[in-house]
């Protein structure tokens, strides 16, 4: 397969293919006269139409099953490269060099260029969740696809091969994750040294006296894989334990080779530093190797806790040593200029990754914490949280906590969560680095008690001093009540101790539980709110001279925080510049963070180039001081100074998204069948462990429920509600609009939602489960036979309410989109319709091809033969297997029914006693087999392909 590097859409020329090349033509020729048919009959669905044409070909032998998996491979192929020329459009668009930017930085002393390029102001962290969609063999084609259509800006026209042998990463561990995570950091690492470079190479023409005492950190890096255990239970701390002793040996045989590579080897001083590394190598070389041995076992225990504890003294547990003997290398007469930069560079790496590939951030849930807490000050289970005497009792006691000694073993028994990874981040502290610090967050915190539970248990174990602890704003009470949060937090004596030992303030929010309940854009004009509350509380406080982190676990697609654009635009969108300017206003620093999620955030550090362009894109966002001057123009901006019309369409967004959610066919819509197409992205559990046994939006995580939206093609979490908000007059919206950046930026992310989105898709998919479009199939069909397998399903679907529930959706969908519709057409013209037909028609193409095939394998299921009762299944189970869209599940339950046996060599031939030999036919279901059960696996695979092909669209899985 090829694909064209300058065509308006990605198109894939189709290898002399001629059935393949027949289908995709006629795809697209019908999607668009049936398209032209809407003015004369609105009830014309033209995916539905496509759909049924596709599967009325395959029925009469004009196209084959084979066929239609041939076509979605293509059509998912050409989705992932248009998503790769997206993505090097957003990654590889205006770039300025990082030279240029420090060149143009303007007059500045030596106190103002340490402040501005010296000091943390943005921080990479990459986290695990399940996004790990591609195989490994797609997603190096997808790297190549981004590095040659960056080339193709500069190059003549050229022709990109691709060839996806597999599309699927089917199975996942925390152990591959990690990999991912390493190859990302390594990449990271490498880009943001480019960067700390050219920081000293100017430092060096600027200061020339001074430059060497420089440490540029302006952007750091960190990393939650493998020490994330909120709403999962297969990380042992063990294997946390593991995988930080592994990075530390990784990080020191990178800082070992880094060394080498300058070439100051003959220097006595690095003579000392290369035998220290070595040393600390071998040490935790054991270290790992005793920690890879069965510690149910107490022989295997006791030797990988002492091997962890008695050795630690000569590891090298922090960076203090080495930046220090670096540090003094820099100092010596005899050591060239430009040798001494990369010293100076290889030292910024040290002070920022310390004894790691990176920082890292362990996270528990809010829950784990109060059931620690509970036991520790025996609180009854009907006292809440967020009782002010619960709040009272754990301030006192964290105020005159004593001290508790732990060792390895107490990890070991402790069954606590929360205690157990505060005693792992003591270890990981006394024996693998005791300087750098640790981020401890904890998931859907509510209540401030929560907080102080966990500086409690950190001052008991004596890390208090080298951990930060961050509470998760993420459910909407949590986010729309920060406020008070904050306040009632902050008036802890202990806690405001605690935060000035630290100089900083830790918090994090999240769009997972806000972004489902909220939707996507109320979520962001909520937490916009609290990022502007909680600089006012800190003032209050007296705290303002602390460094305040904020970190966004937002993520890459629209439905969890993702901002279509470049780098600059969603930072601007998760961290507005109105908010950046009211901390500069108040002299408080801020930090910003944000996550780079699985397999879709680690591309966008996929290779050294993509990586380079990515971290210098942050920087440059990062060190972009809000001018002065800009002051008065984020103030006149109309959502900033028409306060009570901004809140009323906050109010509207919010409302219309939380009635959504509540909605009975909302819950089936998303829980009937689409869950069950998506394919395994990661080794987190997709459902949560508790909620409604339906699977529906209360029982999924965020990253599902936003995949199923996508392949029912209604991302309605970002479009929904902007139609609700506007009311019967358009004129107050769009003069509020035409006057303010901010509103322009929401409504961006909103009509990209709106353009990929889809109701004939979704009415479509309510055909597949209408038993009167069955019915009705049964008058027209080409034979008395085929006409009664079409009655069967009719009558499987009889009691099935999918379809009622689907158009009942898809109607309350129409109203709103209706509105934002007219608003769109007002600010973009009558065009903005048809822009949509045209962009939609291979998304409309991948969903008509894969509702071709749920039909065929509706018809495969009516074909099953009878068969006794047994095996606690009977045929109408098997269809309600089907119409899950289980096709695998019901492909095994068919294997147990009619096993298929092929072996040559029979048990009979072994016996004394002889018997005629048995015809093939005998010995197994061959026939049922090869006609009904592969084809039902094959069309399963192709289903989950093409939810990764749909995927695509919306630039990330989830």
């Amino acid at each position: 397969m090829f694909l064209k590097c300058d065509s308006d859409r990605l198109i894939m020329e189709l290898s002399n293919n001629t059935n393949l090349e027949t289908l995709f033509r006629l795809c697209f020729d019908r999607l668009a006269h049936h398209e032209k048919t809407v003015d004369s009959d609105p009830l014309t669905n033209s995916v539905r139409q496509l759909a049924h044409e596709l599967h009325l070909m395959e029925a009469k032998g004009e196209t084959s099953v084979n066929d239609l998996i041939a076509l979605q491979r293509y059509l998912t192929a050409n989705s992932l490269l248009d998503r790769a020329k997206q993505f090097t459009e957003d990654v590889f668009g205006e770039f300025d060099s990082i030279e240029c930017i420090l060149s143009n930085a303007g007059d500045m002393n030596l106190e103002e260029y340490t402040d501005l390029f010296c000091r943390e102001r943005y921080g990479i962290v990459f986290t695990a969740h399940p996004t790990f969609g591609f195989s490994k063999s797609a997603t190096e084609q997808f790297k190549q696809s981004i590095t040659r259509f960056a080339r193709c800006s500069t190059q003549s026209s050229q022709t990109i091969s691709v060839n996806f042998e597999k599309f699927i990463n089917s199975q996942i561990s925390i152990g591959e994750e990690h990999s991912e995570a390493i190859l990302a950091l390594g990449n990271a690492q490498d880009a943001l040294l480019d960067v700390v470079r050219e920081i000293l190479r100017e430092g060096q023409k600027r200061f020339p006296d001074d430059w060497m005492n420089l440490v540029p950190t302006p952007v750091t890096i960190a990393s939650w894989v493998g020490y994330d255990i909120d709403g999962r239970t297969d990380i042992s701390w063990s294997e946390s334990l593991r995988i930080r002793l592994f990075e530390k040996k990784k990080q020191f045989e990178n800082y070992a080779k880094r060394l080498e590579t300058i070439g100051i080897g003959h220097i006595a001083q690095v003579r000392k530093l290369k035998e220290k590394l070595d040393t600390a190598i071998g040490i935790v070389t054991k270290q790992i190797e005793a920690f890879q041995c069965d510690l149910k076992d107490e022989d295997n225990f006791v030797i990988a806790a002492n091997v962890l504890s008695e050795s630690s003294k000569d590891s090298l547990s922090g960076p203090g040593e080495i930046t220090e003997l670096l540090t003094e290398l820099v100092s010596l007469p005899d050591v060239e200029e430009d040798k001494k930069l990369e010293i100076c560079v290889l030292r910024a790496l040290v002070t920022m990754t310390g004894a790691g590939t990176s920082l890292i951030h362990f996270r528990v849930n809010a829950a784990q914490v109060k059931s620690a807490i509970r036991h520790e000050f025996e609180i009854e289970q009907d006292i809440e949280f967020v009782d002010r005497t619960t709040f009272d009792l754990v301030s006192e006691n964290t105020e005159k906590v004593a001290l508790t000694s732990i060792n390895t073993a107490s990890v070991f028994y402790e069954h606590k969560t929360a205690r157990r990874q505060l005693m792992l981040c003591a270890q990981f502290l006394k024996h693998i680095d005791s300087k750098t610090p640790i981020r401890f967050l904890v998931a859907e915190t509510e209540t401030p008690a929560t907080v102080l539970g966990v500086l409690y248990l950190a001052k008991r174990y004596g890390i208090d001093k080298n951990i930060d602890i961050s509470p998760l704003f993420e459910t909407p009470s949590a986010i729309e009540d920060s406020g008070r949060f904050v306040q009632q937090l902050l008036r802890s004596k202990a806690y405001q101790d605690y935060l000035n030992e630290r100089g900083r303030i830790c918090i994090q929010i999240g769009f997972s539980d806000s972004g489902r309940f909220m939707g996507q854009v109320g979520a962001n004009l909520a937490i916009e709110r609290l990022q502007s509350q909680f600089v006012d509380a800190l003032i209050q406080a007296g705290l303002g001279h602390l460094d305040v982190v904020i970190f966004n676990t937002h993520g890459e697609s629209m439905g969890r925080g993702g901002y279509p654009g470049n780098v600059e635009e969603r930072c601007n969108y998760l961290l507005t510049p109105w908010v950046r300017n009211r901390y500069r206003e108040k002299a408080v620093h801020l930090i910003a963070e944000s996550s780079f999620q699985g397999g879709d955030g680690f591309l966008r550090f996929g290779t050294p180039e993509i990586a380079k362009r990515t971290v210098g894109n942050i920087f440059a966002w990062a060190t972009k001081e809000v001018k002065q001057v800009e002051s008065a123009k984020y103030e006149s901006d109309n959502f900033y100074a028409q306060f009570n019309f901004t809140w009323d369409i906050y109010q509207k967004i919010i409302t219309w998204q939380k009635e959504l959610f509540e909605r009975k066919d909302y819950q089936v819509a998303l829980g009937s069948f689409a869950f069950n197409i998506l394919p395994v992205t990661g080794s987190r559990k997709a459902r949560r462990q508790s909620g409604s046994a339906l699977m529906g939006p209360k029982s999924l995580r965020a990253i599902p429920h936003n995949a199923i939206l996508h392949q029912l093609a209604i991302p309605a979490n970002v479009f929904g509600g902007i139609g609700a908000s506007i009311g019967h007059d358009l004129q107050p919206m769009l003069e509020q609009i035409d006057s303010s950046d901010r509103y322009k930026q929401i409504i961006t992310i909103a009509r990209e939602a709106r353009r990929l989105t889809s109701l004939p898709v979704l009415r479509a998919y309510a055909v597949l489960f209408d038993p009167e479009f069955w019915s009705a199939k049964a008058s027209t069909a080409n034979s008395r036979s085929e006409s009664e397998y079409c009655i069967e399903i009719a009558e499987n679907l009889e009691e099935n309410n999918v379809a009622m529930s689907i158009r009942q959706l898809s109607t309350h969908l129409s109203f709103d989109l209706s509105k934002f519709d007219r608003l769109l057409a007002r600010m973009f013209g009558d065009e903005e319709d048809q822009s949509r037909y045209e962009y939609r028609r291979p998304l409309h193409a991948l969903h008509a091809v894969r509702q071709a095939l749920i039909m065929r394998a509706f018809m495969l299921v009516t074909r099953v033969p009878s068969f006794s009762l047994r095996m606690d299944i009977d045929r109408s189970e098997l269809f309600q297997l089907a119409f899950s869209l289980r096709f695998d599940v019901l492909a095994d339950r068919l294997s147990e029914l009619f096993p298929n046996s092929t072996d040559e060599g029979l048990l009979a031939d072994r016996l004394a006693e002889k018997a005629d030999p048995l015809k093939f036919s005998d010995r197994g279901y061959a026939e049922i087999n090869n006609q009904l059960i592969i084809p039902l696996r094959n069309i399963h695979e192709s289903l989950q392909e093409a939810s990764l092909g749909i995927a695509n669209f919306y630039g990330a899985y989830g």
